[in-house]
């Protein structure tokens, strides 16, 4: 067992500890012994003896850790202070429309309680097995907060934001009001500006609602940084 381990095993890849690291599994390192080893399955000790046995190694569990965010790229507060601008040129003109778009995580669809309380007695389900989902998508009106929030049982595309940039403009009394649109977003996969389908739905969205589109971009991680 200490031969199939070593043999495994990596070094920490940032060269700050002396530890080996290994991603076999119990059950990996019982198969091995069966395949490379020569031992029969009657021969083997238990999962649990020989999980102790990986510790005696040395080779504990270690919790999982999450991606930590990327730094504060150099060009953070540059960034902002264009924001600031932005903002200070076009959210006092009447002529001007400043929406915010967002996508939140998808949400499961189901009758769970989710934290939620009633004066009435309402039952929930016991265990969340649905493997239905929705995803929000959020237009916050900068200007007059009022929002918009649409749902979506697929991907949130760049066709997908833009119509419902497009429905949120024809219902929110912008469209035959307003001229111009400043769009604040977070220069994610489906709304940056490199991304073809959606710069070439925003063009005809321009084109068609004879508006003029300021494309407003926050940086990496804004919410982390943001200063308001």
């Amino acid at each position: 067992m200490r031969s199939i381990v070593y043999s495994q095993s990596q070094t920490d890849p940032s060269f700050k500890t002396e530890r080996l690291f290994t991603r076999l599994t119990v059950k990996e390192i019982r198969e091995q012994l069966i395949r490379e080893k020569g031992y029969t399955d009657e021969e083997q000790p238990t999962p649990q003896t020989l999980n102790t046995k990986v510790n005696e190694l040395g080779y504990t569990p270690r919790k999982v850790k999450k991606t930590k965010p990327l730094k504060k790229i150099e060009q953070t507060d540059a960034i902002f202070g264009q924001l600031k601008q932005t903002r200070e040129t076009y959210h006092d003109q009447s002529n001007v429309a400043c929406l915010s778009i967002d996508t939140k995580d998808r949400v499961k669809i189901g009758n769970f309680s989710r934290g939620g309380a009633s004066r009435m007695e309402v039952k929930a389900a016991d265990h969340d097995f649905s493997k239905e989902f929705v995803t929000p998508f959020g237009i916050l009106d900068v200007c007059t907060d009022q929002v918009g929030l649409f749902f979506t049982t697929s991907k949130v595309t760049a066709d997908f934001i833009v119509d419902r940039i497009e429905e949120y403009w024809r219902t929110s009394g912008c469209a035959g009001t307003k001229d111009t649109l400043v769009l604040y977003g977070d220069n994610g996969p489906e709304n940056h500006s490199r991304r073809t389908q959606f710069m070439k739905r925003i063009v005809e969205f321009a084109v068609t609602n004879n508006v003029t589109v300021v494309l407003a971009y926050y940086p990496p991680y804004h919410s982390k940084y943001n200063p308001r």
